[in-house]
């Protein structure tokens, strides 16, 4: 009887796998091999160390993780945070509507995924605000918020943050999380004949922690301050509403002690 050996790399590390056969077969059955892309989140870690960022998908300190159908996912004993007391629950896929679903191992129907980390804070909520302060609540309360900018709000690359806090006492450090750019719409061009348009992007809020935010302009890394923000928006104000729109505002610039003040209105573009 001979043997073949085949090799599977996972994360790097190539392993060898070996199969018998004889002379009267002469197949190997096929292994589905899975790749997937891992968000980490703003202060995620993968054994300890950030991840990349890839612009083409728009993905921050992320890890592609390969791996064979069948096969779990890492856990938290692979995956942590930076930020104390918060510990990694588990994997979850948003659909064409955002709505979240838990993913615990590889299969072929997440084959080139993104999957997004979720945490949980597990120290004592009196040190965050009071007894009162509710933990987190289940993946599936979270509630994708959109925001439309405008041509000068995006000019030269800016990106949009948004920051959040709420009457819980939980709030984000100043300027809060970058959102996910999804689309850009060009409008048409200016006069050295680069597009100008307007982009959307996105984010998914707890909104048993937050009620208000601020969407800011800022550099792509965030580090520059590129000075223009909105009003402080209270969003229970939005009702049934998802996106918060500046496409028809005019330049306001916080130097000159003007913010932006948007409409509420329905994200039409899921598909």
């Amino acid at each position: 009887m001979k043997s073949k050996i085949l090799f599977v790399s996972i994360l790097g590390l190539t392993i060898p796998f070996i199969s018998a056969c004889n002379n009267n077969i002469n197949h190997v059955d096929a292994v589905d091999n899975i790749s997937v892309n891992l968000v980490l989140g703003q202060n995620g870690l993968y054994n300890g160390q950030k991840g990349q960022n890839n612009d083409e998908l728009f993905l921050e300190n992320y890890v592609l993780y390969e791996g064979i159908s069948g096969e779990a996912l890492p856990g938290k004993d692979v995956i942590t945070s930076t930020s104390k007391d918060v510990e990694f629950t588990s994997w979850i896929i948003y659909d064409g509507e955002g709505t979240p679903k838990v993913i615990d191992e590889l299969s072929n129907d997440i084959d080139g995924e993104i999957l997004y980390a979720f945490y949980s804070y597990t120290g004592n909520y009196s040190d965050i605000g009071g007894s009162d302060v509710p933990p987190d609540p289940p993946v599936g309360d979270l509630t994708r918020i959109y925001f439309q900018d405008a041509s000068w709000w995006n000019q030269f690359g800016a990106s949009t943050y948004i920051y959040l806090w709420g009457d819980s006492g939980y709030k984000l450090e100043w300027p809060g999380e970058k959102m996910n750019a999804i689309e850009f719409v060009q409008t048409g061009v200016d006069s050295e004949g680069n597009p100008i348009g307007y982009n959307y992007w996105y984010i998914d809020i707890d909104l048993e922690k937050y009620d208000s935010c601020i969407f800011s302009r800022r550099s792509g890394d965030g580090s520059e301050d590129w000075g223009a923000q909105t009003i402080d928006i209270d969003l229970a104000l939005r009702e049934e509403n998802n996106l918060y729109t500046i496409l028809d505002s005019e330049q306001a610039w916080t130097s000159d002690g003007n913010k932006v003040e948007g409409t509420w209105s329905i994200y039409s573009n899921q598909e």
